[in-house]
């Protein structure tokens, strides 16, 4: 959490000092914040419109249990930014937040949470029975210091983080993970620029895209990880998302 607390706080002493970024041509709600999920993606759209269909489906359908989970880097805090500060509210208390792959038995924390974002798996933990169930099981078992074991309905929707580009090499990763490992680093300009969208109004706003705005298409829990979209409806989706060129120049 100091991490992401940190790159805010030099980006908020950077942004008077670089030139805003100039409004893309196409009139979109929170498009900076857009522009950080398609840097994410590696500007690969369909790739994008997979991920804001994962974002959205939760939202539309409360409760609902994805069968896959979301596997990133975060060397540059693309992550934590995107998953923490503009996903996570949007969960309000049901969010458990910069939390840290736990190696130990005591999992109180998911009672109550319908999402989560989780800091330092590695290579080793993709294949741990902990991490299957969290992404698969209809049901968790939980596990307190001094307290009986409980079982509780899962309803978290996962996404994983890593320091370690290796953890996400095809090899390694499989159908329940939809995998994002950006090759350009977060530019500064639009890191600055997705830190003033939040502070003013940004959240609403892509709250909005992900209920209103986007085509769901027939995406479901069990949606593949492959991101194939059906025939007809990609072109569709993608007139609301914002063009890449000089958004964040």
């Amino acid at each position: 959490m100091k991490f992401i607390t940190a790159i805010i706080t030099n980006i908020r002493a950077l942004v008077g000092s670089i030139a805003q970024p100039a409004a893309p041509v196409a009139t979109v709600t929170a498009p900076h914040i857009r522009m950080l999920m398609l840097h994410l993606c590696d500007q690969d759209e369909a790739k994008a419109l997979w991920l804001a269909r994962w974002l959205a489906y939760p939202l539309h359908n409360r409760g609902a249990k994805m069968r896959t989970a979301i596997l990133t880097t975060n060397t540059d805090g693309a992550g934590h930014l995107f998953f923490e500060k503009v996903i996570g509210p949007m969960y309000g208390n049901q969010a458990q937040l910069g939390g840290v792959w736990p190696r130990r038995t005591f999992n109180g924390w998911a009672i109550g949470k319908r999402y989560a974002v989780l800091s330092g798996l590695t290579n080793a933990d993709l294949y741990t029975p902990s991490v299957k169930n969290l992404i698969t099981s209809s049901n968790i078992i939980v596990r307190r210091h001094d307290l009986p074991d409980i079982a509780i309905s899962n309803s978290l929707n996962m996404v994983f983080m890593t320091g370690a580009h290796e953890a996400l090499s095809p090899e390694n990763c499989d159908r329940r993970f939809f995998v994002l490992n950006p090759k350009q680093a977060l530019p500064v300009a639009l890191a600055a620029a997705v830190v003033h969208e939040i502070e003013n109004g940004g959240l609403i706003e892509f709250n909005h895209f992900l209920m209103h705005e986007l085509d769901m298409g027939n995406f479901d829990t069990c949606a593949s990880t492959s991101y194939a979209t059906e025939p007809g409806r990609l072109a569709a989706a993608l007139q609301i998302l914002p063009s890449t060129q000089g958004a964040a120049a």
